[in-house]
């Protein structure tokens, strides 16, 4: 059973936590490690993280809900 045929795309929306944690591996590519509902906990963990794990690269970054196109009415 897939995500979207057990959510609706109200309750999907109210899931969604934009701020991410992620690792920035030596190849480019991320990981994400975390994803949070406000910025405050994303930089209150990242600063947890660099601590424990100062070698790793970590960057917080924000990912708008996805909305769909009502268009123009004019």
């Amino acid at each position: 059973m897939n995500h979207q045929s057990i959510f609706s795309k109200e309750s999907r929306a109210l899931l969604h936590r934009p701020w991410i944690i992620v690792r920035i591996l030596p190849t480019t590519k991320t990981y994400t490690i975390a994803r949070f509902f406000n910025r405050q906990d994303a930089d209150d963990h990242l600063k947890l993280l660099r601590r424990f794990v100062p070698k790793a690269v970590f960057e917080i970054i924000f990912e708008p809900p996805e909305t769909e196109y009502q268009g123009d009415d004019t």
